[in-house]
């Protein structure tokens, strides 16, 4: 359960689109946003977007950024390096996956073209 200050806000596509891609590419991207974008004492914001067109899927992803302290041992702290050796095995050359650290928010893009 997470606190009453975290909201979060998302935009998927209203309607099929027919594109198709790999099963659970987006989980270590949204697990990471609630792990390191939550806090139990400030207001907490996620926003999630995914949009699709005939060949291409673009995933983006925003958050507050709480890092962990340095004694904290919870989680393997491999979900994007893992993400990466996937896209570059299911997509390669067809993707573009960026991260940054804006304004103390975390910003993921992560562009796959499926054609």
């Amino acid at each position: 359960m997470y606190p009453d200050k975290t909201k979060v806000e998302y935009s998927f596509p209203s309607e099929e689109t027919g594109v198709q891609i790999a099963p659970l590419l987006f989980i270590s991207l949204i697990e990471n946003a609630f792990k390191h974008g939550v806090s139990s004492s400030k207001e907490s914001l996620i926003n999630i977007a995914l949009t699709c067109d005939n060949n291409a899927v673009l995933f983006t992803i925003d958050n507050d950024n709480f890092p962990k302290e340095m004694d904290d041992k919870s989680g393997s702290g491999i979900g994007i390096q893992n993400l990466e050796k996937r896209l570059q095995l299911l997509y390669p050359n067809k993707f573009n996956f960026k991260t940054r650290l804006s304004d103390r928010r975390f910003v993921i893009h992560l562009e796959i073209v499926t054609t």
